[in-house]
C-alpha cells in the first residue's frame, strides 16, 4: 500500500487535516474521544485497495487545530 496522503479542508475557519489512502468508492472513518485518525490506521488498509479511505483528524484533535475561542463543549 502507498503512503497515506494529506490535505487540509477550510471549513469555517477550521483547517481540518484529512488523511486518505486508496483509490474507488469513499469509505469515511470517524475517530472518537480523544482519539485521532491514527485510531484507523490499521482498519483502513483493508479496503483501501478497492476503496478511497478518508479518516480526518476532528476539531480540535490530531493535527486539526482551532483557536481558543471555539467552544468544543458538549
Amino acid at each position: 500500500m502507498g503512503p497515506r496522503a494529506v490535505r487540509k479542508v477550510s471549513t469555517l475557519g477550521i483547517e481540518t487535516a484529512v488523511f486518505e489512502r486508496g483509490s474507488g468508492p469513499d469509505v469515511l472513518l470517524l475517530h472518537g474521544n480523544p482519539d485521532t485518525h491514527t485510531a484507523w490506521d490499521a482498519v483502513v488498509d483493508r479496503p483501501a485497495p478497492s476503496h478511497h479511505g478518508i479518516t480526518p483528524d476532528l476539531t480540535a484533535y490530531g493535527d486539526t487545530h482551532t483557536d481558543d475561542t471555539f467552544d468544543v463543549s458538549l
